[in-house]
């Protein structure tokens, strides 16, 4: 149990990991290309199995996402941020989509 605790707690590293992908991608360093998806994913659906993350979580990134990518169309118009931020909602909400589908799977067991 000890050891399972440590492996929970080592875990949340994963979160800035995330985070710092995700801000390198909108800053353009991995020129907008779709790389940084498949590793933030890859990460993120780790992240999800070992802390047991419920749909609402992924749901409430993708909400935040869309509200940032509403905000950032009012200074910068369709710019490529802007349509990085929609391509990161449209991700995590589809990603939410699947978790939720999961857990309706595996709660009517």
């Amino acid at each position: 149990m000890k050891h399972r605790n440590k492996f929970i707690l080592s875990s949340l590293l994963l979160v800035p990991a995330i985070a710092g992908i995700l801000f390198m991608d909108l800053a353009g360093a991995f020129n907008y290309t779709d790389f940084p998806f498949l590793i933030a994913f890859v990460i993120y659906a780790v992240f999800v199995f070992i802390q047991r993350v419920q749909s609402k979580a992924t749901f409430s990134v993708a909400l935040l996402l869309l509200i940032y990518m509403g905000l950032s169309y009012i200074p910068a118009g369709a710019s490529p941020t802007t349509e990085r931020f929609g391509e990161w909602f449209y991700l995590f909400l589809v990603f939410g989509l699947i978790q939720y589908f999961i857990e309706i799977f595996h709660g009517k067991k």
